[in-house]
């Protein structure tokens, strides 16, 4: 064996994956839904949702305390909604099995215990809504660009300024053309400052 090899059990220790099982959501609730890891003030990550649940990747070296919690809530909320938000469902990964990460390297969160349906989940939309942008990308000449990248920030104020958060990414067709879909979540002052654009 090579000093490159990796046995299971180091494997194991460098990295662990926590599981999300959930309640059965509607399909638009699960498409529109994210789990965030948060430590503290900080979101460390972030996973799409399935009807599944979802899956995040830990480094093994993380320490497991009261303070990393999992937030269910829309995906591409920014960073400051989603922390002002107490009312989305939360876990600590406290909650779940230690002696099951070390020894397999996965945690299991299981937010199907939590008082969650649909009925609370469509309450968030009240604060987050769905917006579509489409429009075609052009060289000078008025030329379409296939293939280009075409990302939705969300803008926030932040200690040093505005705060730029991409929501959503997608690539031109081959004419030139992209719809990007996305949530938009209500925070104090940022695009669009409703009602003032």
């Amino acid at each position: 064996m090579s000093g490159q090899e990796r046995t299971p059990s180091t494997q194991a220790a460098q990295s662990i994956t926590v599981i999300g099982k959930l309640p059965k959501l509607s399909t638009s609730n699960i498409g529109r839904i994210a789990a965030f890891l948060v430590q503290g003030n900080n979101v460390l990550a972030q996973s799409p949702v399935t009807a599944n649940g979802f899956r995040l990747r830990l480094p093994g070296s993380i320490v497991i305390d009261p303070c990393l919690v999992v937030i269910l809530g829309p995906k591409g909320v920014d960073d400051q909604t989603l922390l002002g938000r107490t009312d989305l469902p939360r876990l600590s990964l406290s909650a779940a099995s230690s002696r099951e990460a070390h020894s397999s390297g996965v945690m299991t969160l299981d937010f199907s215990t939590l008082n969650l349906d649909d009925k609370i989940v469509d309450l968030w939309w009240n604060w987050c809504r769905t917006y579509t942008v489409s429009g075609t990308v052009q060289t000078q000449n008025g030329c379409p660009v296939p293939g280009a990248e075409v990302t939705v920030y969300n803008v926030t104020p932040g200690a040093t300024g505005l705060t730029e958060t991409a929501i959503e990414t997608v690539e031109t067709n081959a004419e030139g053309q992209f719809t990007a879909t996305f949530n938009w979540c209500e925070c104090l002052c940022c695009w669009p400052c409703w009602p003032i654009w």
